[in-house]
This record gives structure tokens, C-alpha cells and sequence, in this order.
């Protein structure tokens, strides 16, 4: 047996990261003392520990991690799929991000204007109607989605709906893509509208569809805002955005499609 803190030391870890690890069921203690209190570890809790730092690094949360059969990752199949496609879209996304780059600086070095962006994003004004929606509504950030969107699945399921389109919904005036208040959910047909937890509104909408990663995704929405300040129209609703196409079936950003709605009015 041996005790926490060379433990700790030998696995190059706090004791106060063993002490979390036990609290939510990632790695506990092989024996506690019941008169100190004193918690000791097996040799081989270290290939566990191991296992857990490499599920970090492939950038599985903890609370991911907790739902891994790390002793037999063959049980775990599903969710080690998902996160290495994950893992290939973020490789073509900062593909992206690197031509993007290189088109940035040569555009710099010919004095050709960079800021033109948001004039040159395709803007129209168009008529929705009231979408039925089954969603979970929380703050959280942009990196938060994939747990989002697992309960909302998790949800559908219970609820027996057929779930369509995936989107998100912002409801903050200033965006923070680490801590914003965000709806998540899926379309679902007029035929479960009753099963719906919430309702998109229809009315008329500032669209405009983004192609590529989520990475410039601010650049369309940057170009909605624009065009909206421009044609003298406000906005009266939190914007959403559906996603068409996405990693899901092509892990090539080049192919992702996503449509942004702004629901607005002509200003008074």
C-alpha cells in the first residue's frame, strides 16, 4: 500500500487532485483508514491515473472521463469514435485556419484591404415560421456543447420525438465563449409539437449561411450585424443558428454548413 502523498509524488500529482478524483468516482482510494482517515493507493492505480491524463489530453472532460470503462476501453467504443472525429475536424479546422492566415498576410503585404469581411457576407432578409424546438437551456461555453447536446439526445429518447435539424440559440447581449447564456436543441416535426420544450418564434429574419469551420463563424454574424445597422433594421430576438452540415458527416470544415438566422425589425 501506499500512502497519499507518495502516491501523489511518485504520479506527479496534487493530493488535493486525488482527493477530486475520489470525491466524483474517477480513482478512489484502495483503502482508507477509518481511525485517521488516511487513504492509500495500489502500484497499479498508477496505469489507472495514467489513463485518465491521456483521456484529458485527447480533451475528454472529467465528467466524460468518469463515463469511460478505462479498464476496458472496447466497452467505450462509441465515445472514443466521437471524440477522435473530434479530434480529425479540429485538424481540418486549423488546416483552415492556417490558409486563412496566409491569405491575411498576403492580402497585408499587397496593402489589398483586410477589414472587408463583413461587407462581403451575402445577407437576406427572409420569413420563418414558428419552429418547434426540444432544448436545454443553461450558461455555459461553446466547448460545452457536446455534453449539452448528449443530455438533450438523452432527453429525446425518454420523450420518444424524432429529433431533425441540431442549432443553438444566444440569449446575451455580449457574447463569452466561455460562460454565455445558451440554448441548445434540435427541431423537431409539427407532429411532436406538443412534446416540444420550447418555440422558436417565426417571423421575419436577418439569414445568412455560413460555410466552413466554426472558427469564423464571428465573421457571418459580424456580417449580419452589419448589414443589419445598415439597412436600418434592430434586432428583437436572440439569434440561432442551425447546422446543415456538420463533422458529423464530413470531418472536412470545408464542407460545414451553417445557417444564422437574426430576428429583427425596421428600427423606429
Amino acid at each position: 500500500m501506499i500512502p497519499v502523498g507518495k502516491f501523489a509524488r511518485m504520479c506527479q500529482v496534487s493530493i488535493r487532485t486525488l482527493h477530486y478524483y475520489d470525491q466524483i468516482g474517477l480513482l478512489h482510494p484502495a483503502y482508507v483508514d477509518e481511525d485517521s482517515g488516511f487513504r492509500y493507493y495500489e502500484i497499479d492505480q498508477m496505469d489507472t491515473l495514467l489513463q485518465i491524463a491521456r483521456c484529458k489530453r485527447f480533451g475528454f472532460t472529467l465528467s466524460e472521463i468518469a463515463s469511460l470503462d478505462l479498464n476496458h476501453p472496447e466497452n467505450s467504443r462509441e465515445l472514443f469514435d466521437r471524440k477522435e472525429q473530434y479530434l480529425i475536424s479540429k485538424i481540418h479546422e486549423l488546416q483552415t485556419s492556417l490558409q486563412d492566415l496566409r491569405v491575411m498576410m498576403e492580402r497585408a503585404e499587397r496593402k489589398t484591404d483586410t477589414m472587408s469581411q463583413t461587407k462581403s457576407i451575402f445577407v437576406e432578409c427572409t420569413e420563418t415560421k414558428s419552429t418547434p424546438i426540444f432544448s436545454l437551456r443553461k450558461t455555459m461555453g461553446v466547448g460545452d456543447f457536446g455534453q449539452a447536446y448528449s443530455e438533450v439526445y438523452d432527453a429525446v429518447m425518454k420523450a420518444d420525438v424524432k429529433p431533425g435539424l441540431r442549432g443553438a440559440r444566444y440569449f446575451d447581449e455580449e457574447f463569452d465563449d466561455q460562460n454565455s447564456d445558451i440554448e441548445v436543441f434540435v427541431v423537431l416535426d409539427e407532429a411532436d409539437l406538443a412534446k416540444a420544450t420550447d418555440l422558436i418564434d417565426g417571423g421575419l429574419c436577418a439569414h445568412a449561411t455560413h460555410r466552413g469551420g466554426y472558427s469564423t463563424l464571428n465573421e457571418t454574424y459580424n456580417g449580419i450585424a452589419r448589414w443589419v445597422f445598415e439597412n436600418g433594421y434592430e434586432l428583437t430576438g436572440a439569434p440561432y443558428e442551425l447546422y446543415t452540415s456538420t463533422g458529423f458527416e464530413n470531418p472536412d470544415p470545408a464542407t460545414w454548413m451553417t445557417e444564422v438566422y437574426f430576428p429583427i425589425k425596421k428600427a423606429d
